[in-house]
């Protein structure tokens, strides 16, 4: 047997450490120096037969030896392995007293496969017999512990890349240098930071398949890159039959494994799944690009029919795409719509919301107006509060006049209105042209026409009275009724005169023909003799 010394020990008191006789321990933690088992003059191994501690049986002083310094791993190292906690400048602690028990255990298991590409059978591994083998076997892994999360992330990453790549679980990928350290770190519970880290290569590197996810304990933010169908399809929003069609498709790359007669493990990349979902949220589904828009179903769909809003009738083919309509050509729409205002007097005017199927069943007059919305002809004027694009402001002049015969559907032109109630046609012209009667100018067959809207004609009813109508209903001549009005002191507006020098199409305001009745005052003193309860025959 051989007998490991250290100089400085023998120079102070010529004695022996027990400990030293351990194989992994190269050097002596108190003066951090290399223990020698061979004499420097004679170079024979040290035997434990020597006629004294300190003398070689070629006769040389030990004491005389020259000592080595070893690095400060190396003395941290041979410390921790015999118990001896002595802190060792320059060196970081990788767990605590109770785990410095298995570090020998650690450090010989991941030394004798400190190369992933060299396969080590179980039980096939020398201890070392020297200091020197022993020194050169453990200084890989004690690099590593140097730099211990850099180090070993590395390594690790390493060994998945030369591991059996058929294989896909952590034991038949790593091999005994897995079991090792499962043993060691998880089954005994020691160095848990080494696990932590294991555990985020893992989460990094590994392409297999974990139930459980193997007992690993990553750190809190680690998310691990390579997922299982169920999970990668939550990540990227979709089903998981929808998922695995795209897999069908060949749209997803992924690794397979455990394949049997009726199912296969796949494994899909996080960064396809993120990539996946970036795309997916640059696609809208009609409900969500109307929501986008601020828009009702009717309007998009107008949109859609003008050309301006063009989906992608083949979006549900591809797992990348979350609906027919590209994000970026709404976003578009937005930003002309928010630039083209110009702000303009007008009576009356539309929300783009109005300008729908309830103006018209002209499904082409729909498409033309919209087209000319976007197309800059026909520019909004402000918008309202509404956020969205229905709440952009168009002229309804300008906006009747793409309706066209679409217009009709709420008013009518002129000849039909003097057909309905019997009014001069040259009357309601003046009428129009005086603005006393609202219309519209629309094209209809090629031509400009204007149209009296329900409203406005409404609005028309509730203030004037046609001097025709008054005369018709005492059997009289609308100038005669005009004459005698003119005397009681009465306003007629709105007249046009014929050729022949006649003035026809006279008006009068409502509340002057109820003055002229009297039954302004008669109206007051009936409201007051109800309010003191006489009864009023």
């Amino acid at each position: 047997m051989y007998e490991p010394v250290c100089v400085q020990c023998l120079q102070e008191a010529e004695r022996l450490k027990k400990v030293w006789s351990h194989c992994l321990v190269v050097a002596c933690p108190e003066h951090q120096c290399m223990l020698i088992d061979r004499c420097p003059q004679c170079h024979e191994m040290l035997k434990t037969t020597r006629a004294g501690i300190a003398t070689c049986d070629c006769g040389f002083d030990l004491r005389n030896a020259s000592p080595t310094e070893a690095t400060p791993i190396q003395s941290w190292s041979s410390a921790r392995m015999v118990g001896d906690m002595r802190s060792i400048r320059f060196v970081d602690e990788i767990g605590n007293e109770d785990d410095y028990r298995h570090l020998a255990d650690l450090i010989f298991h991941m030394s004798i496969r400190s190369d992933p590409k060299i396969k080590i059978k179980p039980g096939s591994a020398i201890r070392p017999k020297t200091i020197d083998d022993a020194a050169t076997l453990i200084q890989p892994i004690l690099e590593i512990l140097e730099d211990l999360h850099p180090r070993l992330t590395t390594h690790i990453k390493a060994r998945f890349a030369a591991g059996n790549q058929d294989a896909f679980n952590l034991h038949g990928r790593l091999g005994s240098w897995y079991r090792s350290l499962e043993q060691i770190c998880k089954k005994s519970g020691a160095f848990p930071v080494i696990w932590e880290i294991f555990s985020d290569a893992v989460f990094d590197n590994f392409d297999g398949f974990m139930r459980g996810q193997a007992g690993l304990s990553p750190s809190p933010e680690r998310r691990r890159q390579y997922l299982g169908v169920a999970e990668a399809a939550k990540l990227i929003g979709v089903s998981k039959p929808a998922l695995q069609e795209a897999i069908e498709r060949k749209q997803i790359h992924v690794r397979t494994g455990c394949e049997g007669i009726n199912y296969a493990v796949h494994m899909i990349s996080r960064e396809q799944c993120e990539t996946a979902r970036q795309l997916r949220a640059s696609w809208m589904t009609p409900a969500d690009a109307c929501a986008f828009l601020g828009v009702p179903k009717s309007v998009l769909r107008h949109l859609v029919n003008a050309d301006i809003v063009t989906p992608d009738q083949e979006w549900a083919q591809t797992v990348f795409k979350a609906g027919p309509f590209d994000k970026e050509q709404l976003i578009g729409l937005r930003e002309y719509l928010g630039g083209a205002i110009q702000a303009r007097a007008t009576r009356r005017t539309f929300r783009l919301d109005q300008i729908d199927a309830r103006r018209t069943v002209d499904l082409k007059a729909l498409v033309r107006i919209y087209r000319a919305i976007f197309s800059g002809d026909l520019k909004p004027t402000g918008r309202s509060e509404n956020e969205g694009l229905a709440g952009f402001l168009f002229p309804a002049d300008e906006v009747m006049q793409y309706l066209g015969a679409a217009a009709l559907d709420e008013g009518l032109t002129l000849s039909q209105l003097a057909q309905a109630t019997g009014w001069k046609y040259h009357s309601i012209a003046g009428w129009t042209h005086q603005n006393l009667l609202e219309s519209e100018t629309v094209i209809l067959q090629g031509r400009r026409s204007r149209v009296v809207t329900v409203e406005g004609l409404a609005n028309f009813r509730r203030k004037w009275i046609p001097v025709s109508e008054i005369a018709a209903a005492m059997g009289s001549k609308g100038s005669a009724v005009t004459r005698h009005l003119e005397s009681k002191g009465i306003v007629i507006v709105g007249q046009t005169h014929e050729a022949d020098g006649a003035a026809r199409g006279g008006l009068i305001r409502i509340s002057d023909l109820g003055r002229l009745a009297g039954l302004v005052g008669s109206i007051s003193r009936k409201s007051n003799e109800t309010s003191r309860g006489e009864h009023v025959d």
